[in-house]
């Protein structure tokens, strides 16, 4: 299985996250065969009300070998647990600052902030965890599909 390079992928994660920040086209409309875009009021976020919520932007994070993109939005307040992912994870921090931290043991006192315009790269197989402390946090998520791994606490 052949999986596209880094550059590739930041190349695609980076065009989508700049045209997210246009936000809004001019005049005319653009041939659908050159360019597909989304306006802010058409992406389709999902998750709880009040939890963290995801848009699914490009390809399928379930899917073998799929080259997704996605925005995730937390709420103050909201992280995660120590969990792993099979590939390397690329991600932007679009607003707020993201806390993160690494390890099998969820430690909050450890972990370092990450402000706005920060690049991360979470590397596969290794245990992290994420979150939004005082204020909603986004990112910009890319990766190589399956992206779902079991948290240590969790059998295999």
């Amino acid at each position: 299985m052949h999986f596209p390079t880094t550059r590739t992928l930041l190349s695609a994660a980076f065009a989508v996250l700049a045209f997210a920040a246009i936000g809004t086209v001019k005049a005319g409309e653009p041939d659908p065969a050159v360019m597909k875009f989304t306006l802010p009021p058409d992406i389709k976020w999902t998750g709880r009300p009040g939890g963290p919520q995801t848009a699914t932007v490009q390809g399928n994070p379930n899917e073998v070998g799929s080259l997704y993109i996605q925005f995730l939005k937390w709420p103050k307040g909201t992280g995660s647990q120590p969990h792993n992912h099979p590939t390397d994870r690329f991600i932007y921090v679009i607003s707020g600052t993201w806390w993160k931290g690494s390890g099998k043991e969820y430690k909050p006192e450890t972990m370092v902030p990450v402000p706005a315009g920060s690049f991360v790269r979470d590397v596969a197989n290794l245990y992290h965890y994420d979150q939004a402390r005082d204020e909603e946090v986004i990112i910009e998520m890319v990766g190589i599909g399956p992206a779902n791994a079991p948290r240590p606490d969790q059998k295999k």
